[in-house]
């Protein structure tokens, strides 16, 4: 006989224990990739309490994994079997057992991949949809002799039944399909198609992590080092898939979130303006400075330029931008931009704050979502930006700018127009608005959001106030800054425009947040202080006429 015809014809032993362990580390994969789909899930530890536990927001979900084989299907005797004269190391046991942490409420999850048989099936029925289910009685009644202890925090049988889901994935291949599913949506949810190679790579590298993880000792290890938390791993998710997706993706969403090649028109000063009675309300003192001793008027209106695209045309026109249409776009970008001279020191402002929430929030602008108030029968636009904030862990936000340039430094007009429509307008047609929002929304050009909820049905503005951002973007004449620059002042201009921005932050504040509802509200002052706003303008107009 061959020595390669030797093989025992059984799987029982290290071959068993293997297949067991590939599919623990596969379920943690599927798991750690639900994070993509799921933002209220914070992080997965493995071997850490039970074999995967999943920890959330306010509860965590401790999951055995059970993979021994049977040709028949798990029944109520397999699952209260106990080895040791105490009778308290059984499935049921252990799972309850891990109810230890006061801070989380605790949930089970039995992961096997075989079936269960009748006495079992109400387990399998999920969580939110066991209303009205038969089942529960009957079980109960089984397993309340057989497992008599409780949990550490005193809940017993009744509370395990009531919070154990009994999932079933057939087979280690299937566990692979749902992994990569994970991944294929999460990446087309952003308009980026990997290949199939890609995919796997991506999915063999969270699966060796989780390994590496799974096998530290607890004893010489801490929780953490067991664990992949939510903001870790959605980074490095987000760089395997543009590294995997150079060479191969075409993306249809027009406003990238990859702006580190845009410049910004303006430099932001790295301290920020708050109000001790106002938590929400943020100052911040943005600036230009000079080149070859001169105020850096072209810098700015050659910023501002470069973003009129993504202001001035829409979507569909910015999608289907190629080699053989591209003049067509330019003329029809100088034809909007000629309708608009008359607008310029109105354009100016806007161009610039949505070049600010772009690049600091890497938002999502929402195309012709202009707002408007009537006063006296004509319509007057005051909220020129709307964006789309989206975040990896908290829900996505809204945020409405107004903006506009003063030839003074006269904020009055300016303060009267705030508080009657910026703020008070928007809060009172709250429905209105929210209506016109989505109505010009272009939802197959964004990433994927989720602020529909919020803007559809009834919902009250009061229950929206920590996902809605007001951001008001002013720029004014101010003297502190020359024109031209002297290296022999060292910059002594800045400490005066700080000053003189922090008065103006200091009387805005005390001007218009004046009632209790502004405690709610996310309010963000821009404050821009320009040495010539003549000629800034007329720089500008220079420019979009060449």
């Amino acid at each position: 006989m061959s020595a390669l015809d030797t093989m025992v014809q059984s799987d029982s032993g290290g071959v068993g224990a293997k297949k067991g362990f590939f599919y623990q580390d596969l379920a943690a994969a599927f798991y750690l990739t639900q994070m993509l789909i799921d933002k209220t899930l914070k992080y997965v530890r493995c071997e850490v309490t039970d074999d995967i536990d999943l920890v959330y927001e306010e509860h965590i979900e401790y999951i055995q994994v059970k993979t021994t084989d049977s040709d028949s299907k798990w029944t109520l005797a397999e699952l209260c079997k106990t080895k040791n004269t105490a009778k308290n190391d059984s499935i049921i046991h252990k799972s309850l057992s891990c109810d230890n942490n006061s801070s989380y409420i605790a949930k089970f999850k039995i992961l096997s991949p075989r079936e269960v048989n009748s006495y079992l099936q109400y387990l399998r029925i999920p969580l939110n949809k066991r209303d009205n289910k038969d089942g529960r009685v009957g079980l109960l009644k089984s397993l309340v002799p057989k497992v008599k202890s409780k949990s550490p925090l005193g809940n017993d049988i009744a509370y395990w039944i009531d919070n154990t889901w009994w999932e079933v994935i057939p087979s280690k291949n299937e566990l692979e399909l749902m992994i990569l599913r994970n991944i294929r949506v999460a990446a087309q949810e952003k308009d980026i198609f990997l290949k199939d190679r890609h995919e796997r790579a991506i999915l063999q590298s969270i699966v060796y992590v989780l390994t590496d993880k799974s096998a530290l000792s607890r004893k010489i290890n801490v929780s953490e080092d067991k664990s992949y938390l939510r903001k870790d791993f959605i980074s490095w998710f987000w760089d395997e898939v543009e590294y995997a997706s150079k060479d191969d993706t075409h993306s249809l969403k027009v406003y990238p979130q990859k702006l580190d090649k845009v410049d910004y028109i303006l430099q932001e000063y790295n301290q920020c303006f708050e109000d001790d009675n106002y938590k929400n309300l943020i100052g911040k003192f943005f600036y230009q400075d000079y080149e070859l001793f001169r105020y850096r008027f072209g810098y700015i209106v050659e910023g501002v330029y470069n973003w009129l695209p993504e202001v001035l045309l829409s979507p569909e026109e910015l999608s289907n931008i190629n080699g053989t249409n591209f003049q067509e776009k330019i003329d029809l970008l100088k034809t909007r931009m000629a309708l608009k001279e008359k607008e310029v020191p109105s354009l100016l402002p806007r161009v610039t704050l949505h070049s600010i929430i772009r690049k600091n929030n890497l938002s999502q602008p929402i195309y012709s979502a202009n707002l408007y108030v009537d006063s006296n029968k004509d319509r007057v636009t005051i909220y020129d930006n709307v964006h789309i904030v989206i975040n990896n862990d908290d829900p996505d936000e809204l945020w409405v700018g107004f903006s506009e340039i003063l030839d003074d430094d006269n904020f009055s007009t300016t303060i009267s127009k705030l508080k009657c429509d910026f703020i008070d307008n928007f809060l009172n047609n709250f429905q209105n608005h929210k209506k016109v929002i989505l109505d010009v929304k272009k939802d197959n050009f964004l990433f994927k959001h989720d602020v529909d909820p919020y803007l559809k049905g009834t919902s009250s503005i009061d229950d929206l106030f920590n996902m809605i951002h007001f951001v008001v973007f002013i720029g004014y004449k101010t003297k502190n800054q020359p024109l031209e620059y002297d290296e022999s002042e060292d910059e002594a201009y800045v400490p005066q425009l700080l000053a003189e921005v922090r008065e103006h932050f200091e009387m805005l504040a005390s001007e218009i947040v004046t009632e209790k509802i502004y405690k709610k509200i996310n309010l963000h002052f821009y404050l821009y202080p320009i040495p010539c706003v003549e000629t800034l303008v007329k720089e500008f107009e220079k420019r979009i006429n060449q």
